[in-house]
């Protein structure tokens, strides 16, 4: 190739770039100003709470079943079997700790009502037959509003979830196995 050509080529690669640049720039969201900003308002209180844990998909579509976990240490199944029980405070402080301790920051609100829901931006994967898992965290605060966060994932997906929310469920989890296999 001479080398009239290869600066030809050279050129019109230098531009295509120059204008991938520009249209990247033209869809980055402006940073918006300190006045403009919405702070983040949390939960005065996370005493009361409620983890419950559904799965759909897979090969049935029917999912492999879930669970609910309240702070008060009741627990129940879906479908209801045998490790419906009531929970020890001791076993439950881990996952009280966990809610405690956790980040809300990088939730998006979807609605604007007095009950504010969260839901944590996770992409759906391309997993057709996997099985999806959905989270609902409720907590109750010291003026008695319920604010709702929730996850959906599935095995392709899982690494997105935020590691404290992940952390609960995995602590609930091994709470309801433990009672379904005694």
């Amino acid at each position: 190739m001479n080398p009239t050509a290869r600066s030809g080529i050279f050129a019109s690669i230098v531009l295509l770039i120059s204008i991938s640049n520009l249209t990247a720039q033209d869809t980055v969201p402006p940073v918006p100003s300190p006045d403009t900003v919405t702070p983040v308002v949390m939960p005065d209180t996370r005493e009361n709470w409620t983890v419950k844990v559904r799965t759909s998909g897979g090969l049935t579509g029917n999912g492999v079943g879930g669970f609910t976990l309240i702070s008060t240490g009741s627990l129940t199944c879906d479908p209801p079997g045998p490790c419906s029980a009531r929970i020890q405070a001791a076993a439950m402080q881990s996952i009280g700790g966990l809610i405690n301790s956790m980040n809300f920051l990088p939730w998006v609100r979807q609605t604007a009502s007095s009950n504010p829901t969260f839901q944590y931006p996770v992409t759906r994967g391309l997993c057709s037959d996997c099985v999806v898992t959905t989270m609902v965290l409720r907590i109750r605060d010291s003026q008695n509003v319920e604010w709702a966060y929730s996850v959906s994932w599935d095995a392709t997906t899982q690494s997105k979830v935020p590691m404290d929310f992940m952390r609960i469920f995995q602590d609930a989890r091994e709470l309801a196995t433990q009672r379904s296999t005694r």
